[in-house]
């Protein structure tokens, strides 16, 4: 079979876009973005430590431009943007708490690696084996850091 016939990888972010596109204009270089990104994470060494793994898939996200958005705090209540949308992330290059665990996760879909999406109170983030990784930070925390932080006695799934 020629390989250009092959349909690329669809990961979740392409699974996303597609459902935003249902909703709103989802321009193709959008998916151009998500691509170049993808095309760039395949370089990362999965057959690492899961935490060497989860920080490199930061510092790519890092050096390809994107930054964090902004969250407000006011009176102990996280304000975030309802409709800050994945298309809207990646043409801003603009992430935040769901759509940064989104990228990570398609990119651990591309190497391999098994990732998870944990819930926490206005908030998400990555899961891979034991280690809890931060998205918007490109770090480690524990539970009994999210449970202090977002108040709550919920086991975090």
């Amino acid at each position: 079979m020629n390989c250009s016939l092959i349909e690329k990888m669809k990961t979740l972010a392409h699974k996303w876009l597609d459902r935003e596109a249902e909703i709103v204009d989802v321009p193709q270089r959008t998916y151009d973005t998500l691509d170049s990104l993808l095309d760039k994470a395949k370089e990362i060494d999965a057959n690492r430590n899961p935490r060497d793994v989860l920080k490199d898939i930061g510092c790519l996200l890092e050096k390809k431009g994107f930054n964090y958005k902004a969250l407000r705090v006011i009176k102990g209540i996280l304000i975030i943007d309802s409709d800050f949308g994945l298309s809207r992330a990646l043409e801003e290059k603009q992430l935040a708490c769901l759509t940064a665990p989104i990228l990570y996760y398609s990119i651990g879909e591309l190497l391999g690696l098994k990732l998870h999406f944990v819930k926490a109170p206005r908030h998400y983030f990555i899961r891979c084996n034991d280690v809890n990784w931060e998205t918007t930070a490109n770090c480690e925390l524990t539970d009994d850091y999210y449970i202090s932080f977002f108040k709550t006695s919920l086991p975090l799934q």
